[in-house]
């Protein structure tokens, strides 16, 4: 049998229990999520602590944080296995209550790095309240995170945001499980009547939440949506 591994990654743990089942596996694994997995476990490696801000609902881990958290904890275990005594952490944060609870050890620092769909303002105040917290000691040059195609699309629907001729935003997507959809969604709820579509079947003028009439709708769409739901 075949195995395709998504492009949001998946673990060691993983690969493991396909070579068991004797599985050819074809791996599809993005390159920046790829980039992170490699800093993760590399942090660790180091000693310091990472704070990864990621994507955990009703018990439910997001494939790519599980598959960045999966790496990690190998490298730790493999490090205690080899009698390494000087080894990091890594720590889901998802708020920044979550990044307010960080403690390093005396000489640790952190480096904060992230799912690659986040939003990119929540992401801003998670390092800004580490920053504030751990200063010098949160280390900024390592960062990495949020994908190419997530940033622009956000940084788009919010200059779209101060048009004062847009009435509404469509945004195409499932926003059940596409998370980078989701996200763009709930920005695009902060700053203008929304609805989100998995595709142009589902539009429907009544349901949309105006309450005058429609002139102008600004569309945008998930990174990963298909051209053809995207007209």
């Amino acid at each position: 049998a075949i195995t395709t591994w998504s492009a949001h990654g998946h673990t060691p743990e993983d690969d493991a229990k396909a070579k068991e089942k004797g599985l050819i596996t074809i791996d599809t694994t993005c390159t920046l999520v790829e980039k992170v997995q490699n800093l993760a476990k590399r942090e660790v490696g180091r000693g310091n602590i990472v704070p990864y801000l990621g994507s955990e609902k009703r018990g439910k881990t997001h494939p790519e944080t599980r598959s960045i958290l999966g790496h990690a904890e190998a490298r730790i275990a493999e490090l205690a296995d080899a009698g390494e005594e000087y080894i990091g952490s890594i720590v889901l944060v998802q708020s920044a209550e979550d990044a307010r609870k960080i403690e390093l050890r005396p000489g640790q620092h952190a480096t904060l790095l992230s799912q690659t769909t986040m939003s990119v303002k929540e992401t801003k105040d998670i390092r800004d309240e580490l920053k504030e917290d751990l200063g010098d000691r949160l280390d900024t040059r390592t960062e990495a995170g949020i994908c190419l195609a997530t940033n622009n699309r956000q940084h788009a629907l919010a200059e779209y945001g101060t048009y004062n001729d847009v009435d509404g935003f469509i945004v195409v997507g499932d926003i059940s499980i596409s998370h980078n959809t989701k996200e763009l969604a709930k920005l695009a709820g902060s700053l203008r009547p929304t609805i989100a579509l998995a595709s142009e079947t589902e539009l429907d003028e009544s349901s949309f939440p105006l309450g005058g009439p429609i002139k102008t709708l600004a569309l945008t769409s998930g990174a990963s949506v298909p051209d053809r739901n995207a007209p």
